[in-house]
């Protein structure tokens, strides 16, 4: 029994000894229970009460004394004594009673030596104390010698066990007795209160005492059973019967056994009987009995399972705690090929393959600490099981054993294996095609995706559902995407859309195609919503891409169609000039150089040799003219462009130009600086179009130093500056970096090409120059163009001193499909003193020459003719004569050049329309 130090010391008597001993000392003193309740208390200082215990801040320091002696008591030697913060000492001796502590008792507060009032003082100051009353306090304190504590402690301690020793022997007393009174009345409380009922008989079967268990049990009231024999409760045995088996118990001592018991309302229950002889009172039977009707049914309800387990397909067993089976079904053979015969008795262990038995120890080993667990293994036969492994206990609830049941799932497993087979190969085959499968569920609003499905969003899958609006938050157009779910749930309308989603990982946009169907109920409710989703942005690239080489080549075609337009036109120009400037120049030889007529022959030539550039900018422009890189004055195309400009681009977009005169010379083709002029116009035109404004073009030379160069493709020294600005729209800054790339346009349908400042980058490159941009949205463009200065010589040549021709009697073959044209060679040849045999057709020309080849000592024919070209005639001729002189003439062609003309052997390569001066330097 617990007691409390109150309960073995008598409190007041010990306050009335603390209270004389203090008188007789000035020692004051208290003692103190384990749950700090204060049960005596002698002359406490007021030093602390007053002062210390009621100031916040010193009260800290009080309690920290307390601790301390609390953690520290078992030191005690007998006492632990300790001097607080504050200068005081205190002592505590525990109270140890038959070897437990119930509390402490304490000695204090007082001095060992005399104290400085002056720490006291300063302590008075520190805590807000009034000091004449702080300092009185202090000198009330006792001082004490160490030796006088000693011996007063000694006193003290020796005085409590005394005390304590005695009353807790008379407590032990008293419980001693009432212990004996209290297992009495239990005993007959437990007799009455016991879940089982209890007989006391004399031997004759007369009931002399019963429980309340028994009157529950058969109906009776305890009155009753008192007036009744065992054999008027007893079913299965007679008055008779009942006697003999009263002999035999007294015989033996007691007995052990089941039988049946009617009620007192007829019915009949079960009942196990315990009865043991005792010779008091001429000899009594104590009788147990316990009611094991529902036992009985659950003996028979479990003789009923068995045979159920018996004749069940899974295999049901039984073991031990040590592991070996008690009890196995029918079933066991089929699976292991063992009867049960075989089995029972043998180690569970061995009947499974041994990579499961570190499994299966495991999962005994729990089973048998009270968890009920599941795990797959494999028996020895090859067959695999899911096998779920119960405790098994007895009456008492205790664990004895495991009760298991295995199911073959052997064809599961495959069926599973093929299943994760072509799970894994749909998986493959959705991340190579982009494409993953969705759920939505109407009910809960969560949306399920696979594997794929979630790379395609960038989510990271933690959970099979996911709600659908954190699913939306990743798709630019939600709304839309999810009035088109909506319409497929509330119209059955076709669930079918491209949208952009910003995948959450990387943040990328990307393009998906989804596809869904509506899944109903059998009451046509909608439940559910299947549908597929692919990542298309890389199909929608190469579409784009597709589209974008498409409009290339149609524009590319379209190019190809307008060059071999403004070639045929070019060719028939050609022929239309070349009596113009040939019969010009043979009149400016016959005219005074003086004469009016004169003049006005020089301006018909000069106009005609105008319109031979005009042609060869034609043949330029449809690929069909070769470069003629020369030093050249810039400013006579630039002046050019702007005249056809001007003619062109609306009057109310105004073009300032302005051209430095003394501008270098630059190496290049005329056509190609009329090119770069020309688009660096119109793409300024482009950008005022609309709101109107104005066009500036400027021309000068400067000089770059190391320091200054405008762009990294050019190195330092003299440049012609050509710089085209406009007042318009200016360009994005992120399309500066792709202007000059090819087909590259910002502009409308039918606006451009793509091309313009493509050729006009390609030209300025391979001149050694470089191109600059700056643009400003809303405050236009500048394109500035650096090429390389060669220097100030002038060229010029005057059309009325031209240099003295060369003359000849060499005998000609003249072929030309043009009769004009072969009639005016042959009038200007002639008058040379060449002798000249002109044809209009390659075939008369051939036969000609094939009759008499040495009556020949050059061939001049034209290139285009019907039946057979020139280039063709040429072969033909030398096939007959390897060393006849052939000069071809052509105003373009696709499949002759200088290089070819050549390569076959023919000697020179002139353009149309050809002057005097050309056929004489050829001739």
């Amino acid at each position: 029994m617990k007691y409390r130090l109150q309960d073995l010391i008598d409190m007041e008597h010990f306050q009335n000894l603390q209270d004389r001993l203090n008188e007789i000392y000035s020692f004051p003193s208290a003692i103190i229970d384990n749950d700090a309740n204060i049960l005596t208390a002698t002359a406490w200082q007021d030093l602390c009460t007053q002062f210390h215990r009621k100031n916040k801040e010193s009260e800290r320091l009080c309690i920290k004394s307390d601790q301390y002696i609390q953690r520290h008591i078992h030191e005690a030697n007998p006492a632990v004594s300790y001097r607080c913060p504050h200068g005081l000492v205190d002592n505590a001796t525990p109270i140890i009673v038959d070897g437990v502590h119930y509390g402490n008792f304490f000695t204090g507060q007082f001095f060992l030596e005399a104290p400085d009032m002056n720490f006291f003082s300063a302590q008075a100051k520190k805590y807000g104390f009034d000091e004449d009353s702080y300092l009185e306090a202090v000198k009330r304190v006792p001082i004490w010698t160490q030796e006088q504590l000693n011996h007063y402690l000694f006193f003290i301690k020796g005085l409590i066990s005394i005390i304590t020793e005695s009353a807790l022997k008379k407590f032990k007393e008293v419980e001693s007795r009432k212990q004996i009174e209290e297992s009495a009345s239990r005993h007959q409380s437990i007799l009455q209160t016991a879940m089982d009922g209890f007989w006391l008989t004399d031997i004759k079967g007369q009931l002399l005492e019963v429980n309340d268990s028994y009157c529950s049990m058969s109906g009776y009231s305890e009155d009753e059973l008192l007036m009744m024999r065992i054999s008027d409760l007893e079913v299965n045995e007679s008055p008779e019967t009942v006697n003999t088996h009263m002999q035999k118990v007294v015989a033996k001592g007691s007995d052990r056994f089941e039988s049946k018991h009617r009620r007192k309302d007829g019915t009949v229950f079960n009942v196990e009987v315990s009865v043991q002889f005792r010779n008091e009172g001429g000899g009594q039977c104590v009788t147990f009995l316990r009611d094991i009707t529902a036992r009985k049914r659950a003996e028979e309800a479990l003789k009923e399972s068995k045979m159920f387990l018996d004749n069940m397909s899974d295999i049901a067993y039984i073991a031990d705690d040590q592991g070996n089976i008690t009890w196995v079904n029918s079933a066991v053979e089929r699976i292991t090929g063992l009867s049960p015969e075989e089995i029972i008795g043998q180690p569970l262990l061995p009947l499974f393959i041994k990579a499961d038995h570190a499994s299966l120890i495991d999962v005994f080993k729990r089973t048998l600490l009270g968890e009920s667990l599941e795990n797959t293994l494999t028996f020895t036969s090859g067959v695999s099981c899911h096998v779920t492994s119960l405790p098994k206990r007895n009456g008492k609830g205790e664990i004895i054993g495991t009760f298991g049941v295995a199911r073959d799932i052997t064809d599961r497993l495959i069926a599973e294996k093929a299943l994760q087979v072509s799970e894994g190969r749909l998986k493959k085959a959705q991340k190579t095609a982009k494409i993953g499968s969705w759920e939505y569920d109407v009910s809960t609003g969560r949306v399920w995706g696979s594997e794929e499905a979630f790379r395609i969003y960038g989510i990271e899958r933690t959970s099979e559902y996911l709600p659908l609006d954190e699913v939306e938050g990743h798709i630019i157009e939600a709304k839309r995407v999810n009035q088109a779910l909506v319409d497929l749930l509330t119209k059955g309308e076709d669930y079918d859309i491209e949208f952009q989603i910003t995948q959450k990982n990387s943040q990328r946009l990307i393009t998906v195609h989804s596809i869904a169907d509506l899944i109903k109920d059998y009451q046509d409710n909608p439940v559910k919503v299947m549908g597929v989703i692919q990542d298309i942005t890389d199909k929608k690239a190469k579409e784009e891409e597709n589209i974008k080489l498409l409009g290339q080549l149609q524009q590319a075609q379209k190019m190809e169609s307008i060059g071999s337009l403004a070639g045929g036109i070019a060719h028939d120009f050609n022929n239309i000039l070349f009596p113009i400037i040939g019969l010009a120049e043979l009149l400016l030889e016959d005219l005074p150089s003086d004469s009016p007529e004169h003049k006005n022959m020089e301006m018909i030539f000069n106009a005609a040799e105008r319109g031979n550039d005009l042609v060869q900018q034609i043949l330029t422009f449809s690929r069909q003219h070769e470069h003629k890189m020369m030093p050249l004055r810039i400013q006579d195309p630039i002046e050019e462009v702007l005249k056809l400009s001007r003619s062109t681009i609306p009057a109310n977009i105004e073009i300032s130009p302005h051209i430095e005169a003394g501008c270098g010379l630059v190496m290049g083709d005329v056509t190609q600086i009329h090119q770069i002029a020309m688009n660096l116009i119109t793409n300024a035109y482009h950008a005022v179009e609309e709101t109107g404004g104005e066009i500036f073009v400027h021309l000068k030379e400067t000089v770059f130093g190391p320091e200054d160069l405008p762009t990294a493709y050019i190195e330092p020294g003299p440049y012609a500056v050509l710089s085209v600005s406009d007042t318009g729209c200016g360009i994005d800054p992120g399309h500066i970096e792709k202007i000059f790339e090819p087909y590259f346009t910002t502009k409308k349908q039918g606006k451009g090409t793509g091309l313009g400042l493509a050729v006009v980058y390609g030209i300025v490159r391979e001149y050694g120059g470089g191109i600059r941009v700056y643009s400003e949205m809303g405050k236009g463009s500048t394109f500035n163009v650096y090429l390389p200065v060669m220097g100030k010589t002038v060229l010029a040549e005057s059309v009325g001193n031209l240099h003295t021709l060369q003359m000849g009697t060499e005998r000609i073959l003249l072929v030309d499909d043009e009769a004009p044209v072969a009639g005016l060679e042959r009038l200007m040849l002639e008058k040379l003193g060449y002798r000249v045999k002109a044809f209009t057709g390659s075939l008369d020309a051939l036969a000609a020459f094939k009759a008499r080849p040495h009556d020949f000592d050059l061939v001049i024919t034209d290139m285009a003719m019907p039946k057979m070209a020139g280039s063709q005639l040429a072969e033909a001729l030398l096939s007959i004569r390897r060393d006849i002189p052939i000069v071809i003439c052509t105003g373009f062609s696709e499949q002759l050049n200088e290089q070819k003309a050549a390569a076959l052997g023919i000697r020179g390569f002139l353009k149309k329309p050809i002057s005097r001066s050309e056929l004489a330097r050829m001739a």
